[in-house]
């Protein structure tokens, strides 16, 4: 209000101040008229100095000075008339001095309030739309965090709140679409188990709380059985297996252990699950327990369709951090371990040991060797005669393969096939 009133007192002042500098001029005007008509120049010079202190001037009709400043020659020209008869011009540019409506004092008082007023409300003003930017920053950041947990502030101006609606409804197709993102990154399709990417970024944070005297364990677990009976299966046969695969193992879970002490299931390929045990406090013992447990619940056959089908189920077990604290080495040794039990028998199951390791990479190196010596024709036969015991005469051969290295080392079969 106050600024309105000084803008008011600033555009009225002219307006006020013309209309008494025609008022003024009139005046003077109808005073020196007789003066005009006569041409008496020094009683016209007389009336100018007294009342417009000589800043004035008398022009005859046809426009030259009869009395007064002649330098006012071409200013604004008042007509004076006598006795109703135009008899010359009056041109007094500054007849009133320009004067505000209020004193001077006033207004530099005025102005001082209008400035505290303005400086305090854009502080206030400020503050408020400061308050409501860093809450939208605030919530911009939470919004780019891993949390799917929105909460828009509410906001009172009203160009916040439709930055809040848009944000709002933003927000909410975002989450829809992260959610929906992080089921298909972190789950499988067909199982609906989370699956490596949702372990491999579990892993480091749960290895990280384990210890040799307080152990976890990794299990790489795989169907006997389902990869053979698959072809036959069809697709919905086969979801219906894993789906009964699935729901005896989680069943088998809940006995040992909840929340964070739970083992966790996850799917990896098909017929191959891993299973992550943050919890083994008899060691090696507690993962035994839950792999012969697994086994049992395995001995009875799902039915699929008019059909019975008997699975089993082996593991190749890694001890953590004992055996590795990165998923691919776990996963790589639970892989061995996994192979080793397979070879003994199905439905068993596997600790890693390093010796693993040492078969693997010879099993790696002596494939390598066999194309070398493939190439360079180092197998040779070997006949075996076959003796008629009745008549001690020989009626056939068995015909065996030797390796003849370099340096002249013989290796057997049994190493090579």
């Amino acid at each position: 209000m106050v600024v309105v009133y000084i803008l008011c007192i600033t555009v009225m002042s002219p307006a006020v101040h013309k209309e008494r500098q025609e008022f003024r001029t009139a005046q003077i005007a109808e005073l020196i008229a007789p003066d005009l008509a006569w041409r008496e120049a020094d009683r016209l010079n007389h009336i100018f100095d007294a009342e417009l202190g000589g800043d004035a001037a008398a022009l005859d009709l046809q426009g030259r000075v009869v009395a007064g400043d002649d330098a006012l020659i071409n200013g604004p020209r008042v007509p004076v008339e006598y006795r109703g008869e135009p008899v010359g011009y009056l041109v007094a540019p500054n007849a009133v001095a320009f004067e505000l409506i209020l004193p001077i004092w006033l207004i530099c008082l005025v102005a001082l309030v209008a400035i505290l007023v303005t400086a305090w409300t854009a502080q206030y003003l400020s503050k408020r739309i400061s308050k409501s930017v860093d809450e939208l920053l605030a919530f911009a950041n939470f919004f780019g965090s891993d949390t799917n947990q929105i909460d828009v502030p509410e906001k009172e101006f009203a160009e916040f709140c439709q930055l809040r609606e848009a944000m709002d409804a933003a927000s909410k197709k975002a989450a829809a679409k992260v959610s929906k993102l992080h089921g298909a990154a972190y789950s499988d399709p067909v199982s609906g188990l989370p699956n490596q990417n949702y372990l491999r970024e579990i892993l480091p944070a749960r290895i990280s709380s384990m210890s040799l005297e307080f152990p976890g364990a990794f299990v790489l677990l795989d169907l006997d059985g389902f990869m053979s009976a698959s072809d036959s299966l069809g697709l919905n046969g086969e979801r219906k297996v894993l789906s009964v695969a699935v729901e005896r193992i989680e069943q088998i879970l809940d006995d040992f252990g909840s929340g964070d002490t739970r083992p966790i299931l996850t799917s990896f390929q098909s017929d191959n699950f891993g299973l992550l045990v943050p919890h083994c406090p008899e060691g090696r013992d507690s993962v035994s327990a839950i792999v012969q447990r697994l086994n049992l619940a395995f001995e009875a056959p799902i039915a699929v369709g008019n059909r019975l089908l008997k699975l089993g189920i082996s593991g190749g077990i890694t001890m953590l951090p004992e055996d590795g604290a990165i998923l691919d080495d776990v996963q790589r040794r639970a892989s061995l371990a996994l192979r080793a039990a397979r070879k003994v028998s199905k439905n068993g199951y596997q600790f890693y040991a390093p010796r693993l390791d040492r078969i693997a990479k010879g099993r790696f190196r002596l494939e390598a060797e066999l194309r070398v010596a493939s190439q360079n024709c180092e197998f040779v036969p070997v006949f075996q005669p076959k003796i008629d015991f009745a008549t001690g005469q020989i009626v056939g051969a068995e015909a065996l393969a030797r390796w003849h290295r370099d340096g002249g080392k013989i290796i057997m079969p049994a190493t090579f096939i």
